[in-house]
């Protein structure tokens, strides 16, 4: 990974080669705004413009052809770097990714409706042929208008959430080759401190619960909502296992625990990022002296 951020930092010429040629492919975008976000925390919004334009062009071509995921990773982990370059704030910088993704939910909405109307189609279609459906009775189509109600607002949801979840990860990608290779050890200072003000945490977490008892199209924000939680929350772990001084273990168990139990340890992090918040659970730990 560090012959690929001294490479992209060799000179615009090679940054915008290989920012292009990764996005290209859908599955290799974030590793283009990646590479964008290193030379936007690097040099500056203006500086690297003319590396920003050239990926943009095939974003744009696969925009054009109604695949908005390229396009939104690119252009939203270049804001988020531009922001977090100017802040020097992971807090206000997730907090940031939640409006962002406001903003990816109503151009998905604005811009390819007949989707959301072919994947509710779809969704009565098939729910008609159920088993459910015949044994619900008159009941099965009160729960299908309610289920068409929501499903457009959580199909967006989910789109918006995955965008954005893939955007800080680029971004992160980003700041730990600028740390690599100008800052060493800086960007595992800054993510260990990593902790949401209780204004924030509470207003993610008042929507979280509340959101959907406003209004059923506000389901399509409550997963935005929890990341920058969620990302709190593993900067705790990271943060606490190093206060403690913890082997690099306890983090691979973490992580395997993530992929095996991603619907436990999701909320679980959520909820002791808000905690934390209110807490300050890693200043109460000791720093233990150097054996």
């Amino acid at each position: 990974m560090r012959a690929l951020a001294e490479f992209i930092m060799r000179g615009p010429k090679q940054a915008a080669l290989f920012a292009t040629l990764t996005a290209i492919a859908p599955l290799t975008s974030w590793l283009s705004a990646a590479a964008l976000g290193l030379v936007v925390l690097r040099q500056g919004l203006t500086k690297a413009t003319w590396v920003i334009i050239w990926p943009l062009l095939p974003a744009l071509y696969f925009a054009l052809q109604g695949q908005l995921d390229v396009i939104t990773t690119l252009l939203c982990t270049v804001a988020l770097a531009h922001f977090l370059r100017k802040t020097v704030s992971w807090a206000l910088t997730l907090g940031l990714s939640v409006l962002l993704g406001v903003l990816v939910v109503f151009s998905i909405k604005l811009i390819t409706p007949d989707l959301l109307a072919t994947i509710v189609e779809q969704f009565n279609t098939i729910w008609t042929q159920s088993a459910m459906y015949k044994q619900l009775g008159e009941d099965s189509l009160s729960l299908q208008k309610q289920i068409n109600d929501l499903l457009p607002h959580i199909v967006v949801g989910l789109f918006a959430f995955g965008s954005m979840m893939l955007c800080i990860v680029s971004l992160i990608v980003a700041r730990w080759w600028q740390s690599m290779l100008f800052v060493p050890g800086g960007f595992r200072e800054e993510f260990h401190a990593l902790r949401l003000p209780v204004w924030l945490s509470s207003g993610l977490m008042a929507f979280i619960i509340l959101g959907i008892e406003i209004d059923t199209s506000l389901a399509a924000f409550v997963l935005l909502t929890s990341l920058p939680l969620f990302f709190a929350g593993i900067a705790l772990v990271h943060g606490s296992l190093a206060k403690k001084q913890m082997s690099k273990q306890w983090l691979i168990l973490f992580y395997l625990a993530q992929l095996l139990f991603l619907q436990v340890m999701y909320p679980l992090l959520v909820i002791m990022a808000f905690l934390d918040s209110l807490l300050n659970f890693r200043g109460r730990f000791q720093q233990k002296p150097p054996v």
